[in-house]
């Protein structure tokens, strides 16, 4: 089950979970993307079903969950992907509806998933729950998206402290950190006025250390394999010491001919 699962890295995970011959059931708030996207993914050969959701209703959660029950008789992964963002804005600058949007999909819809989820892990013998991590969850200081990264850390610290709790039952609990991830997320990022004059910045940086959604696919499909309960509370990422040295030689070739 992905949720947010019909553009960007959600898209990428049901479609490399459908070609890998997963059942897959994914979720958006647009009934027409749910119906062409499951559509698309039914064309590779996937059994593969969706309704339109938004995660921030609880109500919509439940009815998601007796979907994937009730037309295919368990559920063994969830995936909390479905996220907004602001665009890149000073924090003074967003309205009280704006801030209240952003918390309450990105992680108020993860807190209440996992508490619908898990039980029905618990009880039915095990589980996977993926909760997808983005800026700011490491922590760091995330300048002009200061809401979104908050949402993001929350979910990590909330996945962390959720694992532990949950660690005698065989359910797995982590985060996935996506890194930079060039999607239709970015366009929306980059509505903010801050954003005209950093456009070719951005695009260097999507260049050096972007991430292509395909291998966050591959990464969430990796771990959704895993024997549920054996490990849990770990944060898997998409960075590696490979994409480092290639984007320290990437930065070297910009400062010496300005090329992207």
């Amino acid at each position: 089950m992905v949720t947010g699962g019909t553009r960007g890295i959600g898209w990428a995970i049901a479609r490399t979970a459908a070609t890998d011959g997963a059942t897959v059931v994914i979720c958006a708030r647009d009934e027409t993307a749910v119906r062409e996207s499951v559509a698309r993914l039914k064309e590779l050969g996937a059994n593969a079903s969706g309704i339109a959701a938004d995660v921030s209703r609880e109500g919509d959660l439940a009815r998601l969950l007796e979907h994937v029950t009730s037309t295919w008789g368990r559920l063994n992964v969830w995936v909390n992907n479905a996220g907004v963002s602001a665009g890149r804005k000073k924090f003074e600058s967003l309205a009280a509806a704006e801030i209240d949007r952003l918390i309450s999909i990105n992680f108020a819809g993860t807190m209440k998933a996992a508490r619908l989820v898990i039980p029905y892990f618990i009880r039915q013998g095990g589980g996977i729950l993926l909760n997808i991590s983005g800026k700011g969850g490491d922590g760091r200081a995330a300048p002009f998206n200061t809401t979104y990264a908050a949402t993001k850390a929350a979910v990590v610290s909330f996945t962390r402290s959720l694992a532990e709790e949950y660690r005698r039952y065989p359910v797995s609990i982590h985060t996935i950190s996506p890194g930079m991830v060039a999607t239709e997320f970015y366009k929306d990022v980059m509505t903010g006025p801050e954003m005209a004059s950093q456009a070719r910045k951005l695009a260097y940086i999507m260049r050096v250390v972007g991430v292509p959604p395909e291998e966050v696919g591959r990464l969430v499909v990796q771990v959704a394999t895993q024997l549920p309960g054996k490990v849990t509370g770990k944060n898997y990422s998409t960075i590696r010491g490979r994409r480092k040295w290639l984007g320290a030689a990437r930065f070297v070739w910009y400062r010496f001919t300005g090329k992207i």
